[in-house]
């Protein structure tokens, strides 16, 4: 049985050993190629200019957003302008049509009654 707990404490200070290095390389260490090193350049070079082109977007749209809501501002304002126009041209319409409603009142009234004042002219001549 002696020999059969050598064996597997040989064994275990042989994987030990083995994982020695993978437990160096968890510490923080990594060996990296050249090639491997460019490549990493690369992706980080293209995801820098899509980082920028998507600030690029970010800011178009943002500005576009601004007019945007400037415009419907000034819509909205322009709106509210031609409601109140309208509202003093409907005031001034109903003031204009009662003008024009006594006018003609006082107008008929008038010649209502130079009509009766010509017809009681006309039945006096004419019964003399």
């Amino acid at each position: 049985m002696c020999g059969k707990k050598s064996k597997v404490l040989l064994c275990g200070l042989a994987l030990s050993l083995l994982l020695l290095p993978v437990s160096l390389l968890a510490d923080g260490y990594y060996r990296i190629t050249e090639e491997e090193l460019i490549e990493l350049e690369t992706i980080l070079t293209t995801q820098g200019e899509v980082i920028n082109q998507l600030e690029n977007t970010l800011t178009m749209q943002r500005d576009t957003l601004t007019l945007l809501t400037d415009s419907l501002q000034t819509a909205t304002d322009t709106l509210q302008m031609q409601e109140t126009t309208i509202s003093a041209l409907e005031t001034s319409l109903t003031q204009y049509e009662s003008e024009v409603r006594v006018k003609l009142w006082t107008t008929s009234a008038i010649s209502f009654g130079i009509g009766i004042g010509i017809g009681a002219v006309i039945i006096a001549i004419f019964t003399n």
